[in-house]
Parts: C-alpha cells; structure tokens; sequence
C-alpha cells in the first residue's frame, strides 16, 4: 500500500507539479481513504520524506549498478556522473521536481545526512584524491539540477569526464 501511495504521490507531482502534491490529491489519485493514508503517512512532510527516500534510493541503485562493470580509480565516480546526467532518469526527473517541497524537517535532514555520508564514504574509497572527487561530484550535481540545456550539459559532462580521467591518470602516475 505504501508503495501505491507513493506511486499516487509521483503522478500527482508529475501531472500537476511539487506545489500541488497534498495528502487530499494523494487520497484522491491513488482512490483510498484519508485515513488510509494518513495510516502511512501522518502528515504531508512525511509522504514527501519517503518519496525522497525513494527517490534517493533509486538513485544510489542506479549508481551502483553502473559500477557493476567498472573497475579501478574513479569507478564510482564516472557511474556517478553516468547517472547524474541521465536525461530519461525517472528518479532525477521527480528529485528536480520535489526539490521545492524538500524543507528543513528532522527527518529530511538526517535522510540527507544519511545520503551524503554514503556519497563520502564511496569518494574517499574511489581512488581519486578527495578534493578532485569533490569537485567532479559538485559540479556534476549543480549542472545537473540546473536548466541548463541539453547541449550546455553535454559540454560539462564531456568536461567532467575529461577530469576525472585526468584524476585518474595523474592517480596511476603516482602523482
């Protein structure tokens, strides 16, 4: 049922955008009770807390199925920014659109801090110095949560690619 609720929610954010997500349009879309839903989901910014989750979830999959293949320094990082520059990513897609919705609540901040010690705990074990890492990964993720256009884009991943193979040569070096 969570999962059908949370289905309901992206529909309804996907139809008629972040701002328009309450827990009557979700009780609405996914065809339940109210108390159905707040039997899940007591209030609004706890639906919006598992959606994130999911959402980051999703992504975190993603990445570690891109790395599946890959080996060695920056493996992690060019699955990394394979999937942050995924246009036709549904999990990107939502993230960018719940982005308005995502306040300041403990639970969005310790799901938050949950993300970026995972983030940190896979640069640090990446192979590449940290401070390159953390530049690659910022700037892929300013770009691509931006409305920049799809060419502009393509330019900066091109860009970040070119880094992180740099990162990698100058890592293999001994540099």
């Amino acid at each position: 049922m969570r999962t059908h609720l949370l289905d309901a929610a992206e529909r309804v954010i996907l139809r008629d955008g972040a701002l328009a997500l309450t827990l009557d349009a979700v009780v609405k879309e996914a065809s339940t009770s109210k108390g159905g839903l707040t039997h899940h989901f007591p209030t609004r910014e706890a639906l919006i807390a598992d959606l994130a989750r999911r959402l980051w979830e999703g992504f975190v999959g993603s990445i570690e199925k891109c790395c599946v293949d890959s080996v060695g320094p920056g493996a992690w990082i060019r699955a990394y920014l394979t999937c942050s520059f995924d246009e036709d990513s549904h999990t990107l897609n939502m993230y960018q659109r719940i982005q308005p919705l995502l306040g300041y609540s403990p639970e969005l901040l310790q799901l938050e801090e949950e993300y970026f010690s995972y983030i940190e705990k896979m640069l640090s074990a990446d192979g590449i110095p940290i401070g390159k890492a953390c530049v690659i990964i910022s700037a892929a993720e300013g770009v691509s949560e931006s409305g920049f256009t799809r060419p502009f884009k393509e330019d900066v991943r091109t860009a970040l690619f070119r880094l992180l193979d740099e990162a990698v040569a100058e890592q293999t070096r001994g540099l």
